[in-house]
């Protein structure tokens, strides 16, 4: 896969182009050199907040030129890629392309002959594929971006390295991330070796994102996800990285996934035992429901000191009532309930 794909590219322009025009405007011309000695003026009465903003001033200019690098970075090797494609197939993709942007029926047979011409004419469907998708969205046309997502899932072993990648290197704006995610989401199962390579290296910021693209996932990522989603859980530093596994584990709807979570009712930590709760109400049947009852009494026991417990016990119950159909507010009154069964 060529990382420095035209997607990415797309990408990086389009950031390079908002940089620009949010903080480009701001920092030239004559306006802002006639501001500089009532800038100067009011530091003396608020040098923190100009302080932030020279500091965020600094920043956007830095990573303007970053991006600008990385793009013409990215530029050579798009035009080495290219050349290794014949002649005659690259005239023929970019006739095809046009018919897959105009609806043209011709594509429902030449999005075949495309592929046919191997990994790497494959490669750069996905790429269009992808730089479609998110112009689409961004123009709200909904038409092509249901056909762009629609050719993408057809194309999963193409499209899950440049998807993983997208998240992993923080390519692009939370927009086009999230766009990832949601195509990881319905590529399923497939997808979960790349996430797996790539998910211990990175960030927990970068973390959460790939466990948000399991999430999406739900069933169609089970059962594997649900060994992935425990060790990544277990080997958490990061509370964040801890919910966002939880709620994996939730969406997975896999009964594997059980046991982790009622373990979570007893962590040390109040978030973990309330997303573990609400994540219990995911799954069907009745077999978390003593853990639940258990846990809502422990959370009972423990709200007069004025804690969070009574979130966790609205979790509770929200999952109990889900779970059986029945509604009690005390614990008590869901166990006489359940050993009156």
């Amino acid at each position: 896969m060529r990382i420095s794909s035209i997607f990415f590219l797309l990408v990086v322009a389009h950031l390079a182009s908002a940089c620009e025009s949010s903080g480009g405007r701001a920092d030239t011309g004559a306006g802002a050199r006639g501001d500089t000695p009532r800038l100067e003026e009011s530091r003396s009465q608020g040098a923190g907040l100009w302080d932030m903003l020279d500091a965020s001033r600094k920043e956007k200019e830095n990573r303007l030129r970053l991006e600008r690098a990385r793009e013409g970075r990215m530029r050579d090797e798009v035009e080495k890629g290219m050349a290794q494609v014949p002649a005659d197939q690259r005239d023929k993709m970019m006739l095809w392309w046009g018919e897959f942007l105009r609806g043209d029926p011709g594509w429902v047979q030449h999005r075949h002959d495309w592929r046919s011409f191997g990994p790497e004419a494959r490669e750069i469907l996905v790429e269009n594929l992808l730089i479609a998708m998110v112009k689409a969205y961004e123009q709200n046309n909904g038409v092509v971006y249901r056909r762009a997502r629609s050719e993408l899932y057809e194309l999963p072993t193409e499209s899950t390295p440049y998807l993983v990648a997208g998240i992993a290197e923080r390519m692009g704006d939370a927009a086009v991330r999230m766009h990832c995610v949601e195509m990881l989401g319905l590529i399923g199962r497939p997808a979960l070796p790349a996430i797996g390579k790539t998910y211990r290296s990175r960030s927990p910021e970068i973390q959460i994102e790939l466990l948000n693209a399991v999430k999406e996932m739900g069933p169609l990522g089970a059962p594997d996800s649900v060994a992935f989603l425990e060790k990544a859980l277990d080997d958490a530093d990061d509370y964040r990285v801890k919910l966002a596994a939880i709620q994996a584990l939730g969406t997975s709807q896999d009964r594997r996934s059980i046991p982790v979570l009622v373990r979570c009712l007893r962590d040390d930590d109040v978030s973990v035992r309330k997303f573990a709760a609400g994540s219990l109400g995911y799954f069907k049947g009745t077999e978390p429901v003593p853990a639940l009852i258990d846990a809502l009494e422990r959370a009972e026991s423990r709200r007069a000191a004025g804690n969070r417990e009574g979130e966790v016990a609205d979790n509770c119950r929200n999952s109990l009532v889900i779970l059986t159909g029945q509604r009690f507010r005390r614990a008590s009154e869901w166990r006489r309930w359940w050993n009156a069964r």
